[in-house]
């Protein structure tokens, strides 16, 4: 939030007060209310046959499209719910998250839409949603300190070495993990911060070994 001001993008919505970057994030957010219904489940694509667009059609809803929402707008609600002129909006955020979460304990199997238009499969599938749902549960136990979310969690950890490569989502929330003012499970967060530093260490290590 300090790295950017108000009408420093000239973006159309800014309004003298509010930060430009969180305008942009709100855009991305207010995209991702009209994929979640009203019972919390979550359309997970919108494609368009053929490349035309006034022939774009949404997916069956998917249980890891509801993961990521959940976490997205629970990170969100973190970021939102002290900026005066967005209380409101950031309230909202939380409400949809915990609306998700409860969607999703109603339905503990992954469940990914399988079949695209023409039969094609839909790109970016989530095929098993375990981290998925820890993603989520870590963002929401941070935006509102239910000690539900962070049981989820820690009975679910298996390690943090598997969650640094490819587009895994427990990844970023073990980062957020790590660095939150929550009352959190200490042997999980030194091993997050251990696992991340010696990943770093190697990054660095192998840095000057190739010139790609």
């Amino acid at each position: 939030k300090q790295k950017l001001g108000p009408d420093v993008l000239n973006l159309p919505e800014s309004d003298g007060s509010t930060n430009d970057l969180l305008l942009l994030i709100k855009y991305k957010l207010d995209w991702f209310k009209k994929m979640q219904n009203t019972d919390g489940s979550v359309h997970f694509i919108v494609i368009c046959q053929g490349g035309v667009e006034y022939a774009q059609r949404v997916s069956d809803v998917s249980t890891g499209a509801a993961c990521i929402l959940a976490g997205i707008f629970a990170k969100a609600y973190t970021l939102f719910s002290d900026v005066p002129s967005m209380q409101s909006y950031a309230e909202d955020l939380l409400q949809r998250a915990e609306l998700s979460w409860s969607w999703l304990m109603a339905h503990t199997s992954t469940y990914n839409p399988k079949s695209g238009i023409s039969n094609t499969t839909w790109s970016y599938g989530i095929s098993s949603d375990g981290s998925f749902r820890q993603f989520a549960a870590i963002e929401l136990y941070i935006a509102t300190g239910n000690s539900t979310y962070h049981n989820y969690f820690t009975s679910r950890y298996s390690g943090a070495q598997t969650s640094m490569q490819g587009i895994n989502a427990i990844g970023k929330g073990h980062m957020d993990y790590a660095e939150t003012t929550r009352p959190v499970n200490t042997s999980i967060r030194n091993a997050i911060r251990t696992a991340y530093i010696t990943l770093a260490d190697t990054l660095v290590t192998n840095a000057g070994r190739s010139p790609y």
